[in-house]
């Protein structure tokens, strides 16, 4: 598709079109997660150009260089069905920065608050059951992982995102899109490796962009941008294909979440 197609497939997009309709769920929203300058907020900023056109907007601050401008999981709606939401970054994707995207990712904790890591299993257990008394389960999560070509991964990292993402998976019942920025200095042979590399880890789909920026709006990379959010689409409607049972799936995420954080914070002898 060209771009005005792809832009026309997302702004018209409905959970009521769906074969089995909505049901009960009442908006898509895409999650963006990974380690912090690696662009997920000019990712952002990208997504809604490309949606809207007209002139390059800042709606999410972004740090020009490794600097942490997020400190919340801002919300930024693209269509009436689709939200794109930023998110602290990551320092180093250790377990504790894992318990808190799988929480996100299940819709346990609200977005447009504080990011905040528990240190204790006491404390997560306390956020778990205060989403408990006001549940969402209305919301279909994307997880979308934006990871800078910049940067190099360490064979034990590696390791670690490989079960991540596969947790990511269990819990959303998408594999995380890899979303690659920072990609125009490498040639097509590096990004290729670095494509195989999040393969072999277990993602699905790799994508590369390069993001807009104030000093660089010029509108000639729609495209790239409109296909994530597409095929993003096209998995939330291959999805809800089947019979969906959003209450017991959060019933389900909770175990799971309890489970993973349990065993964690045993491990480390943290209460």
């Amino acid at each position: 598709m060209d771009e005005k197609q792809l832009r026309e497939c997302v702004k018209k997009f409905r959970l009521k079109d769906c074969k089995q309709g909505d049901q009960g769920y009442k908006r898509v929203l895409l999650q963006l997660f990974g380690y912090t300058g690696h662009g997920k907020s000019a990712f952002i900023n990208s997504c809604m150009f490309a949606i809207n056109g007209g002139k390059y907007e800042i709606h999410a601050k972004a740090e020009a260089n490794d600097g942490c401008v997020t400190m919340e999981r801002t919300a930024y709606q693209l269509t009436p069905t689709l939200t794109i939401v930023d998110n602290k970054g990551c320092t180093k994707l250790d377990h504790m920065e894992m318990l808190e995207i799988f929480a996100q990712l299940g819709n346990f904790f609200p977005i447009n608050e504080k990011v905040e890591r528990k240190e204790n299993f006491s404390d997560y257990l306390s956020r778990l059951e205060e989403a408990e008394l006001h549940p969402n389960d209305t919301d279909i999560v994307v997880p979308i992982f934006v990871y800078s070509a910049q940067k190099g991964l360490l064979d034990q990292e590696k390791l670690s995102l490989k079960s991540f993402l596969q947790t990511c998976k269990d819990i959303t019942g998408f594999v995380p899109t890899v979303v690659l920025t920072f990609t125009r200095e490498f040639d097509v042979e590096t990004i290729t490796r670095w494509k195989q590399t999040f393969e072999i880890m277990g993602a699905e789909s790799v994508m590369e962009v390069e993001n807009y920026t104030e000093k660089d709006p010029i509108q000639e990379r729609h495209s790239s941008f409109l296909n994530i959010i597409n095929y993003a689409l096209e998995n939330v409607k291959f999805c809800m294909d089947r019979p969906k049972e959003p209450k017991l799936e959060r019933i389900k995420n909770k175990e799971t979440l309890l489970k993973l954080a349990k065993a964690y914070y045993t491990k480390y002898r943290i209460n």
